[in-house]
């Protein structure tokens, strides 16, 4: 399993808040939460696929995202979570029982509404359906002017699959439970805030809003439910070659000491795993312990 933004967040990210970071988000007045368990390879269509991490203001989600079917949108939305430019964009449009949209604009309070900065677009791959957990590009009417804006479909939309279609690249494996906590604010048409004034104001027809958001004093960072992705170390549970567990959950398999070693040989940074070097010893001689300690080997430690 290849896992880019991934982040094991009950240690690295902890780390990294005390410290005054946010997840790999600018500061913009809203933070956005990372935790939740490591993703296993049980939990993925094809083990090879990438994994992508998103950090929001209401807990993370993980997306498994699908190269054999849309190669070259993968590879643009993976340059723009490695670019780290959904860091500290918010979620701008939500359409109850349809649809949930980001990836289009930045806010802060000092700043103001920001645009993503934009690659080319690029072409429709619509080889997969819109059904329920899965994430597409957004386009116009022109079906190949995809950018940055992504949706989840919340619920099965074989409509979508219609020619010309949008692309599916990808799916949600992980942290379902935090898009329908999103999924659940309420939805308001802030086309006339002053906030959202200007040229992008049609696009905030159907805004979801936190708890903070008041009518009478408008919009601000902290009405908005922010996202982010962060380059992360990988996971002990990426060391799992199948059990569908890590080290930690006594899940190791010979396969997957054979798997690490394959890993490291090749200079797989799956087979570095940062965490392991400040864990306290195992205890007694086992499985989990000699790949335990093949990782610290790995890291130097």
């Amino acid at each position: 399993m290849r896992t880019r933004a991934i982040r094991r967040c009950d240690s690295v990210a902890a780390a990294l808040l005390a410290a005054g970071a946010v997840c790999g988000a600018p500061a913009l007045g809203q933070s956005v939460d990372c935790t939740g368990p490591a993703p296993t390879r049980a939990m993925l269509e094809n083990v090879a696929d990438p994994v992508v991490r998103f950090c929001t203001t209401y807990g993370s989600f993980d997306i498994e995202l699908f190269p054999g079917a849309a190669p070259n949108t993968v590879a643009n939305f993976e340059h723009y979570v490695n670019a780290n430019r959904y860091s500290g964009s918010f979620v701008h449009r939500l359409a109850p029982n349809f649809v949930v949209q980001m990836g289009g604009w930045d806010f802060s309070d000092a700043g103001g509404l920001v645009p993503i900065p934009q690659d080319p677009a690029i072409a429709l791959e619509a080889h997969r359906s819109n059904v329920a957990r899965t994430v597409a590009m957004a386009h116009s009417q022109d079906p190949n002017d995809a950018t940055s804006q992504f949706y989840i479909n919340l619920v099965n939309n074989p409509f979508l699959d219609s020619a010309p279609g949008w692309a599916v690249f990808g799916k949600v494996i992980q942290g379902w439970d935090v898009v329908l906590r999103i999924a659940a604010r309420p939805s308001l048409n802030l086309q006339t805030d002053p906030a959202f004034a200007g040229p992008f104001a049609p696009a905030f027809g159907e805004v979801p809003v936190t708890a903070a958001y008041s009518a009478a004093t408008g919009v601000h960072a902290s009405s908005l439910i922010y996202i982010g992705t962060t380059p992360c170390p990988p996971c002990p549970a990426d060391v799992d070659n199948g059990s569908g567990q890590g080290i930690r959950d006594g899940g190791v398999t010979i396969d997957d000491l054979l798997f690490f070693l394959q890993l490291f040989d090749a200079g797989d940074p799956r087979s570095q795993v940062e965490h392991y070097c400040t864990s306290p010893d195992p205890g007694p001689p086992s499985l989990e312990n000699l790949l335990y300690y093949l990782i610290r080997y790995a890291e130097g430690c």
